[in-house]
């Protein structure tokens, strides 16, 4: 399968790592199809991400990868909130 390298890519740094790894691997694979994209961009990413992108439902590939970077960044905004009230009790 062309697109195998995508389809085996998953996220184990920040969303922006994993986003320029995967547009660098598909820029090799210009014929796949947007949909094939999204959905392997998708499965790609960190559980907590999926989920968040879950409840936004982004449209297409551009909307999908915008969206995991800001929901990075508010889970991150969570956890730290977290943190703070942990290390205040």
């Amino acid at each position: 399968m062309e697109g195998e390298a995508l389809e085996c890519l998953q996220q184990a740094t920040s969303v922006r790592e994993f986003r320029a790894e995967f547009e660098r691997i598909s820029a090799f694979l210009p014929h796949i199809n947007t949909e094939v994209l999204e959905d392997a961009y998708g499965r790609g990413l960190k559980p907590d991400i999926r989920l968040e992108l879950a409840m936004h439902k982004p449209l297409g590939l551009r909307e999908t990868m915008d969206l995991s970077i800001q929901a990075e960044l508010h889970l991150q905004e969570i956890r730290n909130s977290r943190m703070n009230s942990l290390g205040n009790k």
